[in-house]
């Protein structure tokens, strides 16, 4: 089992310089809020900077940048399995737990990685644990699903304060390169938040928000610089093509890439909770009100039935874009996608027949919400770079840019006051496509109702019969008083669960979940972690 973690410390507004020995170079810099951050990463360092993983990466691939196969079309999504204590730092997946780590993945991640130790027990020590008095318990796991690569990646992370927090997912597709995609994304967002870990506590809304604009440009060219020089098939040569389309010596283009959900917490000098998400991609974040069991979305869902994400398609420059990405609606039974219906009218609105009537126009279920599954593709034209890809922004994913698909975030800002208790919750669709969004809020503050006080057993029957499957007995608490470790591996376990009885043992995908609690108030002493092994 490969391992990764944190080490060094670069001021705050300095320029991080990533060297290697390799002759290619690309550099990105940005001038954010007066302060120039520049990043150059030479072609072994931008391949390599994917972080020594934890035993894998996290989160799911259903969404592909091919089209799904038939068997998987009939299924919904999902996956789970409790894994990692959580910290000021990074933490990776446990994957499938197999002691094995990916050659091509290892290496520096721009200058810091520790081991980290007790690999095999899946919990994971913040090296900033002891200096907290109010510190909050990060869980963060995921497991591989069905596919042949655990493709994708999450992380944690606290200024050394931990007035900031921040987690994310990245949900790569694409095979192995929707590896290479997510595990760079998190070693680079990782280097970003290090290099900033005192400035960072500093900002807020309007300091985030050209941060995450910047950094999502960064991680969308690492990620290019990987796959440029990747060498895990020798003889394959690459190049950049001039529309930044990295493709073989054939011309053929690289597919791959990853979603990219980040949330940042940071208290206010008023005490509020600012609570920020910066995503591309399908990977919901949200978090739950523990007062009334309600939520409230930190993402937004790039799905190509979003009709903002239609209208800022129709309105790319036609000189630019004169061909763009078609949004359909999937029927298994049309093998040219571009065939199938579309999502939207050209004035923008959708088809109500197709809506009254999704199943008996062929159109099937992606999750068990009963959404319809929805593409973007390529017309008919477009032929070597042809697209099908369940989303409208992401990171890599190259040759679809030239059609409509973008890196660039959404952003979200909400703002807590400080005597609300809340739970943050960021996850894949192979977490989110097993619920519905009420269920979960309903059962998460059902599970977490014993942190706030309530000493009564009947949380546990309250979350069985909010979490659809579930018995009391699934609920074993008691790791730690925050409840976090034990709901979130409890929930994951369980989304496995479902997503084998729902799609079968060969079409569940991977899950990653990341989550924590605000507030979390746990004594200074951090050995009882230290005892706590999961399974």
């Amino acid at each position: 089992m490969g391992v990764s973690g944190l080490a060094g410390t670069i001021s705050a507004g300095a320029t991080v310089t990533s060297t290697a020995t390799a002759s290619h170079t690309a550099s990105a810099i940005a001038s954010v809020s007066g302060a120039v951050i520049a990043t150059e990463v030479s072609a072994t360092a931008a391949s390599e900077c994917t972080t020594q993983l934890e035993g894998g990466d996290d989160t799911q691939n259903r969404r592909n940048s091919t089209c799904m196969t038939a068997e998987k079309k009939t299924a919904l999504s999902g996956a789970g399995a409790s894994d990692a204590l959580a910290s000021a730092g990074s933490g990776q997946n446990c994957g499938n737990r197999e002691d094995t780590l990916d050659p091509a993945l290892t290496g520096p991640s721009l200058g810091f990685n520790i081991p980290l130790s007790d690999a095999d027990a899946g919990v994971r020590e913040s090296r900033y644990m002891n200096q907290f008095v109010r510190n909050p318990v990060i869980y963060g796991g995921g497991i591989q699903g069905a596919k042949p690569h655990q493709e994708d990646a999450y992380f944690y992370w606290s200024s050394p304060s931990g007035k900031v927090i921040v987690g994310g997912v990245f949900d790569g597709h694409g095979g192995y390169n929707g590896k290479l995609a997510s595990n760079t994304a998190r070693s680079e967002t990782l280097a970003f938040l290090e290099a900033n870990r005192f400035g960072c506590e500093d900002w807020d809304e309007h300091d985030w928000k050209p941060r995450f604009e910047y950094l999502f440009a960064r991680l969308h060219e690492a990620i290019r610089m990987r796959l440029l020089n990747d060498t895990s098939k020798p003889g394959e040569g690459r190049e950049r093509d001039a529309n930044g389309v990295v493709r073989t010596v054939t011309g053929e283009p690289i597919h791959g890439g990853t979603t990219a959900s980040i949330v940042v917490q940071s208290i206010q000098p008023n005490g509020e909770v600012l609570l920020m998400g910066a995503n591309v991609g399908d990977s919901t974040a949200l978090y739950v009100n523990h007062t009334d069991s309600t939520f409230t979305f930190l993402t937004v869902d790039h799905g190509p039935e979003n009709p903002d994400e239609y209208r800022r398609i129709m309105a790319l420059p036609e000189s630019q874009y004169p061909q763009k990405l078609l949004l359909v609606y999937d029927v298994s039974s049309i093998p040219r996608k571009y065939d199938c219906p579309r999502v939207f009218k050209p004035d923008g609105t959708k088809d109500m027949d197709i809506l009254q009537n999704p199943w008996q126009r062929g159109l099937h279920p992606t999750n068990v919400r009963y959404e319809p599954a929805v593409y973007a593709v390529t017309p008919r034209e477009v032929v070597r770079d042809s697209t099908c890809i369940a989303m409208t922004r992401a990171l890599g994913d190259f040759y679809a840019h030239q059609y409509g698909l973008t890196y660039e975030p959404s952003i979200t800002v909400k703002r807590v006051q400080p005597n609300q208790r809340l739970s943050i919750w960021i996850a894949s669709d192979g977490v989110w496509d097993c619920w519905k969004y009420n269920d979960w809020a309903r059962g998460c503050s059902a599970l977490l109702s014993r942190y706030n006080g309530v000493t009564s057993p009947a949380y546990k029957s309250k979350a069985a019969s909010a979490f659809e499957g579930a018995t009391e007995d699934t609920f074993t608490m008691g790791i730690h008083p925050s409840g976090t470790l034990e709901s979130s591996s409890s929930l994951l376990e369980l989304s496995l669960g479902r997503a084998r009885a729902s799609f079968g043992e060969s079409s569940y995908d991977d899950a990653t979940l990341v989550s924590w609690q605000y507030p979390c108030e746990v004594a200074s002493n951090s050995s009882q972690h230290q005892q706590q092994q999961h399974p």
